[in-house]
């Protein structure tokens, strides 16, 4: 039950940074040739990818969303509510 609410929470700061660390595991990629020289088929190695994006991307979107995210959404709002009380 938390782990979704946690993912739900995260979500949008996931979205941004995903492609980030889809850029940076693929310009590495060949990292895993010797995978690929030792037999292990590409949807495997490809799976291992997709798990190693989204173990870096969770905690870094974690990170992005308590400190860039919280305190954005705050600063809005207290923007608002002093620009309706200017223009009440």
């Amino acid at each position: 039950r938390r782990g979704p609410r946690f993912l739900g929470r995260i979500s949008f700061s996931f979205y941004l940074l995903h492609a980030m660390f889809v850029f940076v595991v693929g310009a590495n990629a060949a990292l895993f040739a010797p995978l690929r020289l030792a037999g292990v088929p590409p949807p495997v190695i490809g799976g291992a990818l997709a798990a190693v994006v989204v173990g870096l991307t969770i905690p870094v979107a974690a990170l992005l969303h308590r400190w860039v995210e919280i305190p954005g959404l705050a600063a809005g709002r207290r923007s608002f509510d002093w620009l309706s009380r200017r223009l009440a």
